[in-house]
């Protein structure tokens, strides 16, 4: 009984030693090539297009003249929108997967982190286009 207990105290404390582990960082441009299909990953960019569709938001992330395809499943039925806009830096962790011959990350709400808030003097043509009056 004893031999259990401590095998079961083991396991727990392996298994915390993993969810602290970062998971490596990866350039967007090296993401958008594919050279880390189905690895989990985090990189980071500027949101440049956001869209809400049923099954999840689809963000565009940009940089170094590099766009690739956030997707954040919304199987969680959450009933708000994430807090992000167009010009957020964001740091994002997912799964590296092929969508209909792109690459996109396939991410968890929690898995995005906002490292900077958008400038406001910037204005891209999407969000015009929504709100023309007012941006």
């Amino acid at each position: 009984m004893i031999i259990f207990s401590l095998l079961g105290v083991g396991i727990l404390y392996g298994i915390s030693l993993t969810s602290f582990v970062e998971s490596p960082y990866v350039p967007l441009e090296a993401v958008a090539v594919g050279t880390h299909e189905g690895a989990f990953i985090r990189t980071k960019g500027v949101i440049t297009d956001f869209r809400v569709t049923e099954y999840g938001d689809v963000l565009t992330l940009g940089g170094n003249k590099t766009k690739l395809l956030i997707f954040v499943d919304s199987t969680d039925e959450r009933k708000e929108l994430l807090n992000l806009s167009y010009g957020d830096e964001i740091e994002v962790q997912g799964r590296v997967k092929l969508y209909k011959s792109r690459y996109e990350l396939v991410a968890s709400e929690n898995g995005i982190k906002k490292l900077s808030y958008e400038n406001e003097n910037t204005s891209f043509v999407p969000q015009i286009a929504l709100a023309p009056g007012g941006v």
